[in-house]
């Protein structure tokens, strides 16, 4: 048997609607290719953004290693020093102390939550260092 042969299909097409399938063609291609372009502009922007979100957390990375750092320089300044020395935040909640405060008074790091400056000092103490009339210099450092 011999095979059927392939004849190309009949074209019942005419010029005209042959021009406007090549124009429409036309037309989906360059849409592609706008679509494309944009996808790559897209893309750009987002390996730049990208790019700048790393810069900026290793750049966040250096200042908190930074931080450590100082905040371990103070801390060995802070347990060297031959002074007891607590720090309170506004509401008077101790926040910090050094190595002498808990070797003399024998508080630990773990209780300094449940400390309050008053419960430290008697009320009459505390009066007396907050009065104008007191040469004695206190200090205060607050954290905001």
């Amino acid at each position: 048997m011999k095979p059927p042969s392939r004849q190309p299909p009949d074209n019942h097409f005419t010029d005209q609607e042959m021009l406007r399938l090549r124009e429409e063609i036309d037309a989906l291609h360059a849409a592609g290719e706008a679509k494309e372009q944009q996808l790559l502009a897209v893309t750009h922007a987002m390996d730049e953004m990208l790019l700048e979100i790393e810069s900026q957390r290793n750049a966040l990375k250096l200042k908190n290693k930074q931080l450590l750092e100082l905040n371990a320089y103070i801390r060995s300044i802070n347990d060297t020093m031959d002074s007891i020395l607590v720090v309170a935040d506004l509401n008077g909640q101790v926040t910090q102390t050094n190595r002498l405060f808990a070797e003399h008074l024998g508080w630990t790091e773990e209780t300094l939550s449940q400390l309050h400056i008053d419960s430290l000092f008697p009320s009459e103490v505390l009066m007396a260092l907050k009065s104008p009339a007191n040469p004695v210099h206190l200090r205060c450092w607050c954290r905001r």
